[in-house]
């Protein structure tokens, strides 16, 4: 309980004297922190830890979701980007984005995109200049995965930002990983921007009342919409049924979501007739022919675009097999394993159409030929 007299030599002289009366003190606490050494004194012991490089989550949280397969792809520049992201110091350091997809994900941060002055392969500049690298890349990465693993600097630069663009569940998600306990009574730790620690009041800490519901799905509903839209970035598509005389059905989808399709991929950037006209600056719509009915093969792009397969667990055994027909057309192996789960769910409720057990030879799906419709199809 003694007076403590710390002197530090400058040179030859000695430095201005500080009386410390020594206290109750702890560091912010760090799971998974490792110490490397430990020095203990009569009053006091010191310690030096290493800290992990990235947040540690607790052991009862769920496994992260990772967003679309499509999506995770797109963050890796396939489809390529149409966006030219400028982070870092002077924005020298660039990165690239899909327009569509900031739009959907975070109008906010899409309003301060610009159109470059000069024809060029990323038509759009989006300018971050000042925001560091890693913070940029962590934003980045939850709007294409609704998930993100910065490091605690990152994710203290980041809290603010995201509370300024309203992504609410990440602000809440970085709160979690910037504040700790302390040992002084109504006190906690805040990681402050730049990584360090400074001590506050608890009243003086914004701690969510509830962890915002993911926005995801219902955000990426914006990417195949019904008629056409002025939206730069889309593609207009008029779905016609080969058997039906009727007037095509006209959705506009997100240029990133049918390049991401090998069907429409090569609609779009192959040598047909209809991707020199919009190459040209067609303002008519790509024509395209369902295989079954033209509704299937919306509901089969916005499944693929939102990531919502699992939906096509409530779907009849009748809606489920038209989905299965255009998901293998286009060659999606995730829907067509989503909708062959929901055709043997129905089959194994007597719910399905006859043609069920020749869905199960045509696709080489042999364990819908197991279901039991499918045993009473074939005899």
């Amino acid at each position: 309980d003694s007076d403590i007299l710390f002197v530090r030599p400058l040179g030859r002289s000695l430095a201005e004297l500080q009386l410390l009366r020594p206290g109750p003190t702890a560091l912010p606490r760090h799971v998974c922190s490792q110490a490397r050494a430990l020095g203990v004194g009569a009053g006091h012991c010191v310690a030096v830890c290493e800290v992990p490089a990235c947040c540690v989550l607790p052991q009862d949280t769920p496994a992260p979701f990772l967003g679309c397969a499509w999506l995770r792809e797109s963050l890796l520049g396939e489809p390529a980007f149409d966006t030219l992201v400028c982070a870092g110091a002077g924005g020298k350091e660039l990165l690239g984005a899909h327009r569509a997809v900031l739009a959907a994900r975070c109008p906010l941060l899409a309003a301060r995109l610009q159109k470059a002055q000069e024809p060029a392969e990323r038509p759009w500049i989006l300018d971050l200049g000042g925001r560091g690298v890693p913070c940029v890349a962590a934003l980045l990465e939850y709007l294409y995965t609704d998930f993100c693993r910065p490091a605690p600097d990152a994710a203290a630069d980041l809290r603010p930002w995201a509370e300024a663009l309203r992504l609410q569940r990440l602000a809440a998600g970085l709160a979690a990983g910037a504040e700790t306990a302390s040992l002084e009574a109504g006190m906690s730790w805040v990681r402050k921007e730049g990584g360090g620690w400074r001590q506050v009041q608890v009243d003086a800490v914004k701690a969510p009342e509830f962890f915002p519901p993911s926005q995801y799905e219902s955000d990426l509903d914006a990417l195949v919409v019904e008629g056409k839209t002025e939206e730069p970035g889309y593609v207009a598509l008029a779905i016609r049924e080969a058997d039906t005389p009727s007037g095509p059905t006209i959705i506009s989808v997100a240029r990133p979501v049918l390049l991401a399709v090998d069907y429409f991929r090569a609609l779009l950037e192959g040598g047909f007739a209809e991707a020199q006209r919009l190459r040209e600056g067609g303002e008519q719509p790509l024509e395209v022919t369902a295989d079954g009915s033209a509704q299937a093969l919306v509901r089969c792009l916005r499944l693929f675009a939102t990531g919502r397969s699992g939906l096509l667990a409530e779907s009849d055994g009748e809606e489920a097999l038209e989905v299965l027909a255009e998901a293998h057309r286009l060659c999606l192996p995730g829907l067509v394993e989503a909708a062959a789960a929901a055709l043997f769910a129905a089959a194994s409720s007597g719910n399905a159409p006859r043609e069920l057990a020749a869905a199960a030879s045509l696709y080489g799906l042999p364990h819908l030929g197991r279901a039991p419709a499918a045993r009473e199809a074939w005899a």
